[in-house]
């Protein structure tokens, strides 16, 4: 009997379903719409967190009624770096939301983002 009852359970997979993805192997070119790069590499994550910031604030204007979700990737985000914005990054209540419709972000799940404000270090060859 418990063999058929649990037959009968419907099964869910739960996706990590945002309105844009921020991932340190992004592309601030790309549409932010896609949790990981394509296969043909054309479109994927953003790179910065920025950029999502950017997509957020526009995205309001023209639609302030719609609730959204920015979900970070794991890994660490480089301030310094950002093509978008370098070196700043400021949020304001544009950021959050409204209370019928607020901006939500947050990690991907079972993942760790991390920002500094310090430079990524490349390995070097010394002579």
């Amino acid at each position: 009997m418990k063999l058929q009852l649990l037959a009968l359970l419907p099964i869910c997979v739960l996706a990590a379903t945002a309105d844009f993805y921020i991932a340190p192997g992004g592309n601030d070119r790309w549409s932010g719409t896609l949790a990981e790069p394509n296969a043909a590499a054309t479109d994927g994550p953003f790179a910065s967190i920025a950029r999502a910031q950017a997509a957020v604030r526009a995205l309001r204007k023209s639609s302030p009624d719609r609730a959204l979700t920015v979900m970070l990737r794991g890994g660490t985000y480089y301030l310094p770096l950002s093509p978008t914005s370098p070196g700043t990054l400021s949020f304001t209540q544009d950021d959050s939301g409204a209370a019928t419709a607020p901006v939500t972000w947050r990690n991907y799940p079972d993942e760790t983002p991390s920002s500094t404000e310090a430079s990524r270090w490349e390995k070097a060859e010394w002579d």
